[in-house]
Formats: C-alpha cells, structure tokens, sequence
C-alpha cells in the first residue's frame, strides 16, 4: 500500500515507513484529529474477507494511532462500509468495543450513504442516491451522523427540499 505524501513514497505495511510517519505524526505535525479509513479490498463485503498481512500492518497503525491521539486528549475517527471485517475483530473490539457495546471514549454512528449524498457512480442511474451504509468510529460525539433512510432526522423525501447542512445548523436555505 503506497502512497505519495510530503515528497515521499511510503509503503505504510513496511516497519521503517511505519517509523517514519509516526515520527512525522507525533514529533513534526501533532495534529489536533486525524481520520483513517482503510483500503476495503480485505475488509469490506465485497472484498476477499482474508486480510493479509500488508492489510493488518495497515490496520495496526491505523488502530495505535487511534489510541495514541485520544490518550492525548486530540481527536481521531475511523470510517469504512458497515460490514467492515475489521470492526468485527478480535484485535478491534478488544480495543474500542463494537457499535453495539462501544468501549468508552469510543462512539459509533452507521448513517446511510443516500443521507450524506451518496450516489451511484453508474451513469446510467443518473446520480440515483445510493443507500450504502457507513460505519464511523470516534473519540468524540458523533451523534449527528446516526441518519439513517426512514429513521434519521429527514426522510428520502424530504431531502429533496431540505439542504443537508440545514441538518447540522438548524437554518433554512434551499440553495445547493
């Protein structure tokens, strides 16, 4: 898994990249948030459902990371599909607990993708919204995002009239 980022290639499933950007995390950046989601090629429903090893170096990070920034009181959050074979393990539960039973400080919220705008990439379905679920982990409240089709704060029909910021700020507008 590479990415390119502060003119550097890095490989974050190899030990010495792994270094690097937790030096660049803790000593030169010290973000107040971060947010992590995952390649869902090993995780996700659609996916292989076997990580290798690359796919948890990956997921270890991103899971010490997590911990690291709320043991010093900054933000973190983790988002990936609902059916997210990592959220389902051992190794994650152990450490942040399930939507179910959530390990203190960590929160969870599932919003259904057609309530963020989500659409279908298929051009023939004309921007059609899509319901695709989300899981989203967090250190601190993310109570907005529990929307969810026919449960949450608006109904499909209903977003066609109402602004989705409107949701979060409580003012009216029906521009776009």
């Amino acid at each position: 898994i590479r990415r390119t980022s502060y003119g550097q290639r890095w490989d974050l499933s190899d030990p010495s990249a792994q270094g690097r950007w937790c030096w660049l995390i803790c000593e030169v950046l010290v973000p107040l948030g971060l947010h992590f989601a995952l390649p869902c090629t090993s995780w996700c429903a659609l996916g292989s459902h076997s990580p290798d090893e690359e796919a948890w170096q990956l997921a270890d990070l991103t899971m010490d990371s997590l911990e690291h920034q709320a043991q010093h009181g900054r933000l973190a959050s983790f988002e990936g599909p609902r059916l997210h074979g990592l959220l389902a393990s051992e190794r994650w539960t152990s450490r942040f607990g399930s939507a179910f039973a959530p390990t203190p400080p960590w929160q969870y919220a599932s919003p259904d993708g057609c309530m963020c705008r989500v659409v279908s990439p298929d051009p023939v379905d004309d921007g059609r919204p899509m319901q695709k679920g989300y899981s989203i982990v967090a250190n601190f409240s993310v109570d907005r995002l529990k929307i969810r089709c026919r449960e949450g704060l608006v109904s499909p029909l209903a977003r066609k009239s109402l602004h989705f910021a409107d949701i979060f700020d409580g003012e009216g507008s029906d521009e776009d």
